[in-house]
């Protein structure tokens, strides 16, 4: 069986500049400008092959200048905007996973609200892109909170996306769930103020998931939990997040006592003494 002429083409170019990549040392503006040439990182291009060319281009990547870095930045762009297929989505959030992580911080500083725009609607959605999706929402959460302007965009947003990645858990399986918490938690680190407006419903899943076989991971929960009293302000020397510590302490006696009772009614024994 042959492939048609076009693909053929395509996946052997893939191919090639890969096999370039893995065994050459490339200058970081000859490497991306094969990448423009072959049109690799297109909303079309094979998953696998992207996260390939990815995993190649990550140590190049700190070295490269806005210029030498367009052809890929172009192509996130390019692969979020064509909402035609799951596959470009991934392509892009692929593509832009290793860019958040490993560009030189000018470039962050001047892209890094456009980003943000472009990932956090997306929280919206649960699909096979969730859990990556999550994933670079946290590194850009992370990073945001280095540089002032980006800072202060984010903390106007941070309550409708605590909201969005809240709902998204709710919704989701054990793994994205555990995915989008764990963005939830690097929220709750880097803007614990700005998170106040949506806390109550955060803790509403965060207490409905402790119970037994939980889709919330142990450690998950614990780490959400031990966070949620610093949210919001903190009110003069802290009184108001020590109040909050507070009452979260008597809702957890209060939350794992039930538990606890929950258990040991399954005794004939003990039902028996009560």
């Amino acid at each position: 069986m042959f492939l048609p002429q076009k693909s053929y083409m395509m996946v052997n170019n893939e191919l090639l500049v890969i096999y370039f990549f893995s065994f050459f040392q490339m200058a970081s503006s000859v490497a991306l400008g094969l990448i423009e040439a072959h049109d690799i990182l297109s909303p079309s291009s094979d998953t696998e092959s992207v996260i390939k060319l990815m995993n190649q281009l990550r140590p190049l990547v700190p070295t490269c200048d806005r210029k030498d870095l367009q052809p890929v930045i172009a192509n996130v762009n390019n692969c979020f905007h064509n909402s035609s297929s799951i596959q470009s989505k991934v392509n892009g959030l692929v593509i832009l996973n290793t860019l958040v992580g490993q560009c030189p911080d000018t470039i962050f500083e001047e892209l890094g609200t456009s980003w943000l725009q472009l990932v956090c609607p997306k929280l919206q959605v649960i699909d096979q892109a969730s859990m990556l999706n999550c994933l670079v929402v946290k590194k850009l959460v992370k990073k945001a909170a280095m540089f002032p302007d980006m800072s202060r965009y984010f903390a106007s947003i941070a309550p409708s996306v605590l909201t969005s990645l809240t709902t998204f858990a709710e919704k989701s399986s054990a793994n994205v769930c555990n995915q989008a918490l764990g963005t939830v938690i690097a929220l709750f680190q880097s803007f614990p103020g700005s998170c106040g407006a949506g806390q109550k419903q955060v803790e509403k899943l965060l207490i409905t998931n402790v119970i037994p076989k939980s889709k919330v991971e142990g450690m998950t929960l614990a780490r959400c939990l031990s966070l949620m009293a610093r949210l919001g302000g903190g009110g003069k020397e802290g009184i108001h997040h020590r109040a909050n510590y507070v009452t979260m302490f008597q809702k957890m006696c209060y939350t794992l006592k039930t538990l606890i009772m929950d258990i040991l009614a399954i005794s004939p024994i003990f039902t028996k003494v009560l």
